[in-house]
Formats: structure tokens, sequence, C-alpha cells
């Protein structure tokens, strides 16, 4: 809509006599634009007081082309209607552009000009003040368009009925975007049972969106990306077939918070609106605690029950993905021959131990085929070694399980359920805002965070299980408010930190892992008495420097992108506000996570194992209702339990058929190159011991190596501390997830957000294997000088 300030006799004493101004509805501007009113088509109708059709407006002469350069839009016809006082003055002119369904005709133009006759009463009650004038556009342009549209709907393919009316959004309230947001959600019905927790997770992928009338914000068979929830305005929804309703509350776009692929209908702004747009993976995230999902069903159900449009995919099974998938394909034919393989060239050698550790290395040769390729479940193969044993007759039944009732068993077991406490009361996400809000907000810092968190964990918690339980949602959290451009380009880096946090320094702190200790227990007396917790750490102190700066500079090198991830301290304030005080399950975490540190520290004076202080401490928190008999089976990981189990008992199978002896008589060869050549010898056995590892877990080749070498180090006078804890730092480095059960544990906690197949870790996993190399090398003068070589 077209006004003139000037000639008005109720004009604004602002005005600028002879000009019309208006407010833009179509194109990129937004501001407002004056213009003589005799300038134009608008200001030929303005001034001569008679509608005006135009079929081509760059053929009239009349037209001002500046109005198109300036906005984008193209002008190809016109249809314009002076609007007249009721004593005939004319007071501004409407214009319609653009026609989709044929030429305008003077049936368009007795419509329009019979609309404002209407218009023009409201526009001189409100002229007297200058702020109430552009309220009158929009409330004006609204009233034609929809009497337009009513009135001949034939006609309602006409783009744009009122030329200048700016589309605002409601007037937003006081506060911050995020803070309007935060008090949104709190008075949806609908998001009051979830977790605060979650709720302040979920707050980081919440935007407000102002929506223009006419704009559609989602469209039938569209990707369903985002789900919205109506702060203010009105929506007309269609579908196939459907009835058209109007919704003015309630929630939009529930097929991406349920799981579909495409939206159903379409959703139209029938009058300026604001929404909250939330993510569908948000969504869901959200819906799958609480009732929030049922009230996404119920409301998109309701709406339109009986057009589901949702698409699935078919059942995918082993078979069909190997005619798809060359490697599955390679992965099954090895997994078939290679233990004939073996099976026959151990025929032929003349030490081998016998027929029953003959079919256990078969069985071991199968798995490990299995996990290199991927070919199953990790746990699934390590079931497999463990059943062949039994059935085979290899070891007793009770040697071959003997994992599942191990300490470590036990010990991870409590250590998961502490974690489970740990994150879904929402402690773990304090700490991590705690750590958001001190800290500067860039990529540096949060890797940092992650990094130094593993670090001063591991000589206090003696598993990297249990520290990879506990630092792992950090980084799921991190993510989760990142944007999803830098969470994707980031998340394999801040893997990086979270894996290398927990695992690289730990061969340098005795407490880090229990194997420490049985490498410690292999030492001669004098050597224990030397090497305690803090000789130990001195002793290993350049090796954990050096290590430390490659890392850094191999994990800039490596993954080194342009995504500048930022959360805003708003945001990160709100969400701590929206989490509130510490509840008493996020205190029974921190009580459980303190005793457990206190006994593990004070394990000398309680002499009581800290895998059953651990499970003490499960018990109390399944006693009192801290963990739920639901979280208890969906929250704790029993795939790597099942895992780990297995595993403990493939070792004992190996040392109950003396294939653990044969494959250290095997590496003899090294004692040779320890007592002339250490450097030498340091390199051979990272080789080997990069080797042995395809097939057998971390602890396994800590006790096949230590057992074979420390006595020969005695014997030959190099100090058996140097060589226990070159084959602790060595054996810990892996290339691929089977090899290392806390990887698989981080992939079971962080899904597919860690973009843990990214090659760029397995360049990583093989870089730190040449940084521990390196680290030891530049370590050897440090040694000498300690009297250690």
């Amino acid at each position: 809509m077209t006004t003139s300030k000037g000639n008005s006799s109720h004009a604004s004493p602002k005005a600028i006599k002879g000009q019309l101004f208006s407010r833009i509805a179509e194109g990129e501007l937004t501001e407002e634009i004056r213009f003589p009113n005799d300038q134009g088509i608008a200001g030929h109708v303005f001034t001569t007081s008679q509608g005006l059709i135009v079929d081509d407006a760059y053929a009239d002469e009349r037209f001002n082309t500046a109005i198109d350069k300036k906005t984008g839009y193209k002008t190809e016809s016109i249809l314009c209607a002076p609007i007249r006082t009721p004593t005939g003055e004319t007071i501004g002119v409407v214009q319609a552009l653009n026609k989709l369904d044929g030429a305008f005709n003077q049936e368009d133009m007795e419509l329009l000009e019979a609309m404002t006759r209407r218009a023009s009463l409201a526009l001189l009650a409100t002229q007297t003040q200058e702020s109430a004038v552009p309220d009158f556009m929009r409330q004006a342009g609204d009233t034609i368009n929809s009497l337009y549209r009513s009135i001949l709907p034939a006609k309602a393919e006409v783009q744009a009925v009122e030329p200048a009316v700016e589309e605002t959004a409601p007037d937003a309230p006081a506060g911050s975007e995020t803070e309007q947001i935060s008090a949104e959600l709190a008075k949806e019905p609908a998001f009051q049972d979830c977790p605060t927790d979650t709720l302040a997770r979920f707050l980081a992928h919440v935007t407000m969106r102002d929506v223009k009338r006419g704009e559609i914000i989602h469209d039938i068979d569209g990707q369903a990306t985002d789900t919205y929830l109506i702060v203010d305005g009105a929506f007309k929804i269609t579908s196939n077939g459907g009835k058209p309703i109007t919704v003015e509350s309630g929630f939009l776009g529930e097929e991406a918070g349920i799981g579909l692929d495409a939206y159903v209908s379409e959703c139209r702004a029938t009058k300026k609106s604001r929404v909250l747009a939330m993510p569908g993976h948000a969504m869901k995230a959200l819906a799958a605690s609480g009732s929030l999902r049922d009230r996404l069903i119920a409301s998109f159900s309701g709406r339109f029950s009986g057009d589901a449009g949702a698409r699935g995919y078919g059942e995918r099974t082993v078979f069909s993905e190997v005619l798809e998938s060359p490697r599955l394909a390679i992965g099954w034919v090895l997994a078939l021959l290679v233990p004939v393989l073996v099976y026959y060239i151990s025929l032929d050698m003349a030490d081998f131990p016998g027929t029953q550790a003959r079919y256990l290395l078969c069985a071991i040769s199968v798995t490990v085929v299995m996990w290199i390729f991927s070919l199953l479940p990790e746990f699934v193969p390590a079931l497999f070694v463990i059943l062949v044993s039994i059935l085979l007759g290899v070891v007793p039944p009770e040697v071959a399980v003997a994992g599942f009732g191990s300490k470590s068993f036990f010990m991870a077991l409590s250590i998961l359920g502490l974690s489970v406490v740990i994150t879904v009361s929402g402690l773990s996400y304090r700490v991590l805002l705690v750590l958001l809000r001190i800290g500067p907000a860039n990529k540096i810092w949060y890797n940092m965070c992650l990094f130094a968190t593993g670090f001063a964990l591991t000589p206090v918690v003696p598993t990297a299980n249990g520290r990879i339980s506990i630092v792992t949602p950090f980084m799921v959290d991190l993510l989760g408010a990142f944007d999803r451009t830098s969470a994707k380009e980031e998340a394999p880096r801040l893997t990086a930190s979270v894996v290398t946090g927990i695992s690289l320094m730990s061969a340098v702190f005795l407490s880090s892992k229990s194997v420490n200790f049985i490498v410690f227990g292999m030492l001669p007396t004098q050597e224990q008495a030397q090497f305690q917790f803090l000789n130990w750490m001195l002793a290993a102190a350049v090796v954990a420097a050096i290590m430390l700066i490659l890392f850094a500079l191999t994990s800039w090198i490596i993954f080194r992108n342009k995504s500048n991830p930022s959360i805003p301290k708003t945001l990160v304030v709100a969400q701590s506000k929206m989490l509130g005080p510490m509840r008493p399950a996020e205190w029974a975490g921190v009580f459980g996570l303190g005793i457990l540190l206190v006994s593990f520290l004070t394990a000398a004076l309680h002499r009581i194992e800290v895998p059953w202080v651990a499970m003490a401490i499960l018990f109390t928190l399944l006693m009192f209702g801290f963990i739920r008999d639901k979280q208890f089976r969906e929250k704790i990981d029993w795939n790597f339990l099942i895992f780990l189990g297995a595993l403990i008992g493939i070792v004992s199978s190996m040392q109950h058929t003396g294939l653990d002896v044969w494959l250290a008589s095997q590496l003899e060869f090294l004692n040779e190159y320890m007592q002339h050549e250490f450097e030498w010898f340091v390199l051979m056995l990272t080789v080997a011991i990069f080797i042995v590892r395809l097939a057998l877990p971390i602890n396994a080749v800590v006790v096949i190596f230590a057992a074979l070498l420390i006595p020969t180090a005695v014997n030959i006078g190099v100090n058996p501390w140097l060589v226990g804890f070159i084959i602790l730092l060595m054996s810990e480095s892996f290339i691929w997830p089977y090899q290392a059960s806390y990887y698989i544990m981080f992939i079971s906690i962080a899904g597919n957000k860690a973009r843990s197949e990214d090659p760029r870790l397995v360049m990583m996993n093989f870089a730190i294997v040449g940084i521990k190399l390196l680290a030891v090398y530049a370590s050897i003068p440090y040694w000498k000088a300690l009297g250690l070589l």
C-alpha cells in the first residue's frame, strides 16, 4: 500500500509534502521507500485519482524502474487503484502485481476499488499519529488480501495485493532471544516432564523464527528437518486430499520429531507469526524421555489420522550387506580360509603346545579377521571363541567363562553404573557448563577441557573403561551444543582428545590400570621399592611431556578445519538456570565418585580391593533408587561387558593351553637386542607388540611380553622397570576399534556423533605409535642421567 502524507487534511506535522511512502513486501529491501507523488504508476494513479491496468510494466513509460532495481523484484503487470476518502479526496493507492492466472481485467479493478473504500476509513482514523500509520498499512493490506482471495478464489494467484507493506513479526518480549526461548519451552506442557538436564541440552538447538504472512515453513514431501512450536500467529495446514485446517497454537511439523523422513502436509502462515524451530534430531533425543513423543504422535495423528506418509526401509540382513560391500565379502572369505591355513602351518611346528592350543589359535584367527573387517559387532566374535573352546573341549567351561566372574568384569559393571547416575542425573552436563563458562568460547578450549579431564582422571580412576565412561558424555553434550556443520567437522578432533586424554598417560601413572600393578609385581624387590607412585611418575616425566607436545601438534595438523564452533555465554547461563540447583541424584553421583577415588588412594590402609568398593557403590545406588530398573537394563552397555568378559576368558584359555608360553618363545630374538642394541630393541619391541596386538587385547600382550622380557632384563643387567614401562606404553596403542575395549565403549556411548569411522582417526592412531616411539628415544639421555641405562 502506498499513501500520501502531505496531501491529507489529517497529515502528520512531520510529513514531507508531495511524497508517497511505501513498505516493501517483495524483494530484498525491508526499509521504507519514499518517492514523489507524481512519479511512476502509483504516482500517476494518485495524481489522476483513476485506477490503471498495465499489462507490460516495462513497456509503459510511466513505470518507475528504479524501485525494481532497488528491491530486486521484477514487475510484469500492475493493477493499481486509488484510496479515496468519503469526500472523494485521494489519500493513497493500492497495487496488485504480477497476476499469475491470465491478465488483470476490469472485474479485478472493481473488486479492488470496492475494498479500498473500507480501508480509507481506517486510514483516516489512524493518520493523526504517525506511529500508527505502519500498523494500519499492515492491517489494511491483510484485509485487502483476505477479501480479494475470499471473494474471487480463482484470482487468488495474484502475488502481491499490497505492494508496499513490510511484513514484520509481532513485537518481541523483553530479554535475550535465549531467555524468550527458555520461557516459551517452560510454558509448553509437552516439555514439563522432560528431564531438566536433557531440556537444557535441547535449548542449544532451538531458534526463534519470524514467519511472514503467506510464507510456507514446510511443504508436502519435503525433507522433515524441523518441528515447530507456535509462539504467535496462525497457520493453514493442507494435506493431499485433506481439508485445510487453521492452527494457532501447539506443534507444527511433528513428522521431524517422531522420526518420519518427509512432511505429509503444507504449512503456510496466514498472518505474521513467530515460531520456535526445533531440529528433528534434537527433538528425537528429547522425546526419548518423558511423554513428549506420545504428545507429538497424538498431535500429528489427531490432525492427519490415516495420512501416515512415512517412508520406511526394508530389513537388511548380513547376506544382503555382503552382496553390496566388497570389504565384507573379502572378510568372510578370509574368515573361512585363515583358520585352515593356521591349522596346517601349526602342524609343521614341532614346539607347538598341542591339539587343544591349535584349535584355540584357529578360533582366535577367525575372530581377528572378523574384528579387522568389522563383520559383526565386536562382542560376537569374542563369544565365538568361548563357544568353540567349550564345544571342542579346548578348555573346561569354567576356564572359558572365567572373565564373567572376574574382578575386572565387576569393576567395569560398577563403573558403568556410576556413570549412568552421573550422566542421567545431569551432573556431567552441569560440570561441562561450568567449564564452558570459565573458558573462552572456541574449539581450542573445548578440546583442552576434554583432554585435560581425561588426563586428570588417569591417576585416580584405575581403568581406561571407567575414565572413558566419565568423559565421553561431556563430549556428547558439547557436540550437541554445536551447530551441525561445526559438529561434523570438529567431532573427529574431539574424539581424539577424549580417547587420547584417557589413555596416553596410562603407562606414566602406576595407578592408572590394574595391569600396571601386574608389571610392578614382576619387578625385583629392590625396583619395587625404588619405583613407587611418585618415582614411577618422575621416571616417565620426560616421555609424558614430549608426548603432550607432539600430540597437540599432530592433532592440529591432522584435524585442521575451518569450523569455528562457539557456544554463546548467554546460552550457557540460560542452560545453567534451566538445570536449577543440584538434585539428590547428582549428589549421589558426586558421593559415589568421591568414595571410589578415596578408596583407591587409601587402598593400602583399608586393604579392600577397589572392584568390590565399586560394587558396593553400585549396590547403594540401586538400593536407594538412583539407578532405576529400566535405566539399569537400557543405559548400561551390556554388549561391552560381554566383550570384556569374553576377552578375559580368551586370555585364561590361552594360559590353560600353554598358547601364551609358546607365543612368548617366539619373541626370544628380542633378548639379544636388549643386551647389546637397546635403541634397536625399542624399535623391534614396538613392531612385535604392534603385530601381536592385532590378535590379542592389551592386558594379554602386556602379560606375555613382561613375563618373557622382565626376567631376561634382570639377568643381563638392564633396568627391568624401563623394559616394563616400554611394554606398557606401546601395548596401549591401537589402530582399529576392536583392539581397545575402552574405544568400543566410547563408540557405544557417543554413537554416530563421534564420527569414529573418519579415516583421520586411523591416521592419528598410527601417529600416536610414532609419537610414543619418538618420546622414548628422546628420553634415553634423561634415563641415562638417572642411572637407568
